[in-house]
């Protein structure tokens, strides 16, 4: 994995914000903010307003991430 091969890591966090469905769906039971760290903590790119993520959907956000990040950074 990219993110691991860097020493970056993704913390899901409870998101702060009030969740914006768009339209007039459930309100998910929970929100999430994810924040892909570098080595020393610092956060280099997130995304919020996650609702009830399962593990496959936070599997491509995480790698969605790390790919923006090494594509900012010019790792890419």
């Amino acid at each position: 994995m990219l993110a691991e091969s860097l020493g970056w890591t993704v913390d899901w966090e409870e998101d702060p914000e009030e969740y914006q469905s768009g339209g007039e769906w459930d309100q998910p039971k929970e929100v999430y903010v994810a924040l892909l760290r570098d080595e020393e903590g610092n956060v280099l790119t997130s995304l919020g307003g996650i609702g009830d993520p399962d593990r496959n959907f936070a599997r491509v956000t995480e790698a969605e991430l790390a790919l923006e990040a090494a594509s900012e950074a010019g790792l890419l």
